[in-house]
């Protein structure tokens, strides 16, 4: 499949097609997840795959969503996410080590070991700092840095979380009701965002060329 034929998905629809060439200025991969995401949104889905492709075009904006503040340079979250998801992994191990220790009892208060306690707390401790950081790389990205209770914030976190909620299936699968219009308004919401920060951003890189052109410019050989 050549360009003009992946593209087509664009075509009729210059916003997006814009969106899509300044997301493969920054990173090609992050513009293709793009791309699949509207190419999904836009192909009806065969019989029987109406789920799948809900799960398909949620995972593809999500990733783009926690994908654009790193891209963009905005991110200050690092492995730190990681760090919590692994230590999570190792609260059944450590309350195995404690087979004494009954948290379904019927008290106010339950005596828990130390290093139980002490696990419980650094995860707790570093979920709040992800999620705190994940705000400020929002602010941050689409909200020129005004701050986590600035209401584009709160838009884009909620879209997002409902994006994940169309991702995950569920144990067992189960079928999700969701009209395109619905869809296409948080894919919208999605882009606005995206639309308005890389424009910023280019225009800064702009005038940034231009003054460097002039500087360059009125130097001697």
């Amino acid at each position: 499949m050549d360009d003009d034929e992946a593209n087509a998905v664009f075509i009729g629809d210059e916003i997006r097609r814009q969106i899509y060439a300044s997301l493969l200025q920054y990173n090609s991969v992050l513009a293709g997840v793009y791309r699949s995401a509207i190419r999904n949104f836009k192909t009806p889905a065969f019989p029987g795959e109406e789920r799948a492709r809900i799960s398909n075009i949620g995972n593809a904006m999500r990733e783009i969503m926690n994908s654009l503040a790193s891209v963009l340079g905005d991110s200050s979250q690092g492995t730190r996410q990681e760090d919590a998801s692994r230590l999570t992994r190792k609260l059944p191990e450590k309350l195995a080590e404690h087979p004494e220790l009954d948290l379904q009892q019927d008290n106010a208060f339950i005596r828990v070991p130390q290093d139980v306690a002490l696990l419980v707390r650094e995860i707790a401790t570093l979920a709040s700092q992800e999620q705190k950081s994940a705000r400020e790389d929002v602010a941050a990205l689409i909200a020129s840095g005004s701050g986590q209770a600035h209401p584009v914030v709160k838009e884009w976190i909620d879209t997002r979380n409902i994006f994940v909620g169309h991702t995950h299936l569920g144990r067992p699968p189960k079928a999700v009701l969701v009209s395109d219009e619905k869809i296409e308004e948080l894919i919208r919401v999605v882009e606005d965002l995206m639309e308005s920060r890389m424009r910023a951003f280019f225009e800064s890189r702009h005038e940034i060329d231009a003054l460097l052109d002039d500087i360059n410019g009125g130097r001697e050989d």
